[in-house]
């Protein structure tokens, strides 16, 4: 006997059919918040090329270890990509989220306030690690609130934020820099990615409902 048709998606997950679909307004809510922490996450990792040439006149950093700087995050990020699946799957993607933007915003609004090659590296390898939740976060929370047939365009609207932080970093982290100080690059950027976290946190799993 085929016993698969006797079992039916709703109900290996009944919470599907006891929460009402989500409105337009969550999902364009939703949606902002993931493009922006998109944007703002892209566009950090970024900004420490565009002073890079500063940091390594302060500190005295030869070329080979300003190479390991700048590819540091990448390493924490590509492993906390292993952790932060089970953990997101554990807390949800909005608590997950706004642990993770915590601390690559922190860590990015510290920077400029440490001291040494080593410290500088610390801060990029917390930087990574706190992105690593960034796209398990946001895949997640698009196929939980978006019905299949939305998922597609609900995606492309929420990735474009990757294209226009990667747009507007280079030149922006560039103005700040020649106005302010290169300090500020790190201040302004971490101090917008902190403004968004504070928003998402208000967003609980009990206004995303999920959609069959």
């Amino acid at each position: 006997r085929d016993w698969s048709s006797d079992v039916c998606s709703s109900d290996l997950n009944p919470a599907e059919n006891t929460k009402p679909p989500a409105t337009s307004q969550v999902k364009a809510m939703m949606l902002s918040l993931l493009g922006g922490a998109m944007m703002f996450s892209f566009a950090i990792r970024l900004i420490l090329g565009v002073v890079a040439p500063k940091l390594k006149e302060l500190y005295a950093i030869p070329p080979d270890k300003m190479g390991i700087l700048l590819s540091s995050w990448n390493w924490s990020y590509t492993g906390a990509l292993s952790v932060a699946g089970p953990l997101i799957d554990r807390f949800g993607p909005w608590i997950s989220m706004a642990v993770g933007s915590a601390l690559w915003g922190a860590s990015t609004l510290l920077l400029p306030l440490v001291s040494g090659y080593t410290a500088l590296l610390l801060m990029r390898i917390a930087f990574g690690f706190g992105q690593g939740a960034l796209i398990p976060c946001t895949s997640t929370s698009i196929s939980s609130i978006f019905p299949a047939k939305e998922r597609t365009r609900a995606v492309s609207v929420a990735f474009t934020g990757n294209s226009i932080g990667l747009a507007i970093a280079a030149p922006g982290a560039a103005l700040i820099y020649a106005k302010w100080g290169w300090e500020w690059v790190f201040y302004i950027w971490g101090g917008d990615r902190k403004s968004t976290r504070l928003n998402s946190s208000h967003v609980s799993e009990s206004r995303m409902p999920s959609s069959a």
